[in-house]
């Protein structure tokens, strides 16, 4: 190779095959230390993240501080590493698309950059409304579904696992941002004519039916969680072929 890799940003579809792999393997290294460095930031806000999560349970306790309780000694240590390890994932979140863009762009034409910018753009904007409607929305409803007095006895007080339910709150949360950029995916499938607007429109009594069940599978056992992920997804199926009309995608 002539050139560093630095140079090769610029490279085009005649570069060697061996050194796409030693692009590759800078940007893998760039991102797992981009990951560390955003772990180790994780770990010293963990103290501001961690009331966020305890907030949906607050209203069970009247308000109390004390929501949650630890019923082994490892809890505080494992909740504080898994915690930290997704808030680095987050923090590192820009140095990850930095050498995604690295890597893809210059292999990309002028038209397909405007197509990743606004497929990026559009992601970004259903992370925050995936995170506005799991955190706002359902998990509130959820908590206050699963502690009513249909499901627990009124003589019987509530007193909720700290490392258990925090992360049952992180989980929904991370199936909700990922379950939120299907439509992207499916709009690129589109958009390759891959699939057809006809093929989805006759199948989605279908993609119904299995919305429901997917999120029935990666939520917790109540049917607010359910419905309430289940029908944002079905809604933006439909929208992502409309806009797959208007574009002129999936034609075939």
């Amino acid at each position: 190779m002539s050139n560093s890799i630095v140079s090769s940003t610029n490279f085009d579809h005649d570069m060697p095959l061996l050194d796409h792999f030693r692009v590759l393997k800078r940007c893998v290294f760039i991102s797992l230390i981009g990951l560390g460095l955003g772990m180790i930031g994780g770990f010293f806000i963990y103290a501001e993240v961690i009331p966020f999560l305890i907030a949906p349970f607050l209203p069970l306790m009247g308000g109390s501080s004390e929501a949650l309780f630890i019923h082994t000694l490892s809890e505080g240590f494992v909740m504080k590493f898994k915690l930290s390890l997704i808030l680095g994932a987050i923090l590192s979140f820009p140095i990850h698309l930095f050498t995604f863009i690295y890597f893809v762009v210059p292999a990309l034409k002028r038209r397909e950059k405007w197509w990743l910018a606004i497929a990026l753009l559009v992601s970004f904007l259903l992370v925050i409304g995936s995170l506005f409607i799991s955190y706002s929305k359902i998990i509130p409803l959820m908590v206050s579904f699963l502690t009513t007095s249909g499901f627990v006895p009124t003589n019987v007080k509530v007193m909720l696992n700290f490392q258990s339910n925090i992360s049952t709150i992180l989980q929904f949360i991370i199936y909700t941002l990922l379950l939120f950029q299907l439509p992207i995916l499916l709009e690129f499938l589109l958009a390759l004519n891959i699939v057809s607007r006809k093929a989805l429109w006759k199948a989605s009594r279908y993609v119904i039916l299995g919305t429901f069940i997917l999120c029935a599978i990666v939520t917790p056992p109540d049917i607010i969680s359910q419905v309430g992920l289940a029908l944002p997804l079905i809604g933006l199926y439909f929208v992502t072929i409309l806009i797959a009309k208007i574009c002129g995608f999936g034609g075939r």
